[in-house]
């Protein structure tokens, strides 16, 4: 997906030289509220592991008022640069996770991982109740 052109649409992502690989659709928003909801429970910050069209970043913005996200496709990252704009406390960094998470200070109380062609995750953790962040851990994970 890092190299990968796609067409961007305010309802969908798809390859683009195969418009039927749909990388995300409006059919998803709903879903992506839902997991946001999860992955906030607890407050604290959240880090988004793909931005796709910012439903998810919308909710958890709006839930917890900041916003971490790692994206890796650079069409995507522009639109993701886009939503941030006015935005305080957004955290917008590119490449692929497995590289960019290594390099970040920073602990998440949960993060989100919905990337095309991957298992959607989510981490919680109950120490965002006590103040307390973790790095990747969490006490429960939940499939899609």
């Amino acid at each position: 997906m890092k190299e990968q052109k796609v067409t961007i649409t305010d309802t969908r992502i798809s390859y683009q030289d195969d418009d039927s690989k749909i990388v995300m659709d409006v059919v998803s928003k709903e879903l992506m509220e839902f997991y946001s909801n999860i992955v906030t429970q607890n407050g604290g910050k959240i880090l988004d592991v793909g931005f796709g069209l910012g439903y998810s970043a919308n909710a958890i913005y709006n839930k917890v008022g900041n916003y971490h996200c790692i994206e890796s496709n650079p069409q995507i990252f522009n639109e993701a640069q886009k939503w941030a704009e006015g935005k305080d406390n957004v955290h917008l960094y590119f490449g692929n996770w497995v590289d960019v998470i290594p390099t970040l200070d920073v602990k998440f109380d949960g993060i989100f991982m919905d990337t095309y062609d991957a298992p959607c995750l989510l981490y919680t953790s109950d120490a965002a109740d006590d103040g307390l962040g973790v790095d990747l851990g969490g006490r429960r994970i939940i499939k899609k």
